[in-house]
């Protein structure tokens, strides 16, 4: 069974996120809400899921900053492939940067990327960086509001 465990992060590094005040939505899952730690600990961005309504990923996040990577035909950043793909590695304010691996974009979707060679700039093959904006209210992360880790 997927859940989801929402969290408040409070801090970022290296790939790691603080979080605190974890809750689970049983609107979301259709089960009755399980105990889970509400404490404060650390949690890697690979068990963090981000969705967005931008279609363009930014070098940094800044809305004036050089795009790094677009998705073509006015798609977003909120698809189940673009999920699968990617994993949080920071946030600033309202922005969140994800670290994409090309090779998990399904096949569908690989010819609507547009990556920039800055968003491949120190990253290893086959690899990209982006910030995103425009995060979903509702969805899973704000990085000064409520994420969830997705958990199996």
């Amino acid at each position: 069974m997927r859940a989801r465990v929402f969290v408040k992060v409070t801090a970022t590094a290296k790939g790691w996120f603080r979080i605190r005040e974890a809750f689970e939505d049983e609107s979301l899952t259709g089960q009755p809400a399980r105990p889970v730690y509400e404490g404060e600990g650390w949690v890697s961005g690979r068990k963090l899921v981000v969705k967005s309504q931008a279609n363009v990923g930014r070098t940094r996040p800044d809305a004036k900053a050089p795009v790094a990577v677009q998705l073509k035909d006015g798609l977003f950043f909120d698809g189940s492939s673009t999920i699968a793909a990617g994993r949080l590695v920071d946030c600033s304010g309202s922005w969140v940067q994800v670290d994409y691996e090309e090779s998990r974009f399904s096949a569908e979707m690989r010819p609507y990327l547009q990556i920039a060679p800055a968003a491949r700039s120190g990253q290893p093959k086959g690899r990209f960086r982006a910030w995103l904006d425009q995060i979903c209210g509702i969805q899973e992360t704000t990085c000064d509001g409520s994420s969830s880790i997705d958990t199996q």
